[in-house]
């Protein structure tokens, strides 16, 4: 991720450059981006253009930039290597993030249809004044054709699918599981490790 500066409004934006076996799904992305132009929700952060490197071929998201903390690295802070105990949030405010975001996530699969497909604390920030704001929501439909396995979708992304036959759905049963597991993330006081 890279920041930039908007000079048309003088606001800040932020560029996702997105890895290349995305680069394929270029197209599938911007239909998806141009199907949900008219939604405005606070609490996600709105895509802007997706853009193509003319020498590289790259394939970038510009977005608004969401000023906070992302949730991964705020669980990552509690982590103090040699302590024997971890200083953990708890079940409270694993139980008010949740009020946050399953709204918030139900919000997105009424209005638009489509469903988040990598909600996690890497991919969620919390703002300063406490609001939590959802980020790169526009990637299930790509996730899904990629035909990763679970056991990458966990390594390269974070995404845990349940075991099972056949390739992973990304529906709104799996951003509710996301969003279940990130609480639980909240209540042990930091992130899953790969083997977990």
């Amino acid at each position: 991720r890279t920041l930039l500066f908007d000079r048309e409004t003088g606001g800040i934006l932020e560029r996702l450059h997105l890895r290349p076996e995305f680069a394929a799904f270029e197209r599938a992305i911007r239909e998806r981006m141009d199907a949900t132009a008219g939604f405005e929700d606070e609490r996600f952060a709105n895509a802007r253009t997706i853009d193509r490197d003319p020498h590289t071929g790259a394939v970038s998201i510009v977005s608004e930039f969401v000023p906070g903390n992302r949730l991964s690295d705020l669980l990552d802070s509690l982590v103090v290597e040699g302590a024997d105990q971890v200083v953990a949030p708890g079940v409270d405010a694993a139980l008010g993030f949740l009020l946050e975001v399953l709204p918030a996530l139900t919000a997105l699969h009424e209005a638009t249809g489509f469903t988040h497909g990598a909600m996690g604390p890497g991919r969620t920030v919390v703002t300063p004044t406490g609001d939590v704001v959802l980020l790169d929501w526009m990637f299930a439909q790509a996730l899904e054709r990629l035909r990763l396995d679970r056991r990458r979708l966990w390594r390269d992304f974070r995404i845990a699918m349940p075991a099972g036959a056949g390739s992973s759905k990304f529906d709104t049963s799996a951003d509710i599981a996301q969003a279940a597991l990130t609480g639980v993330m909240i209540v042990i006081g930091r992130p899953l490790r790969l083997d977990e």
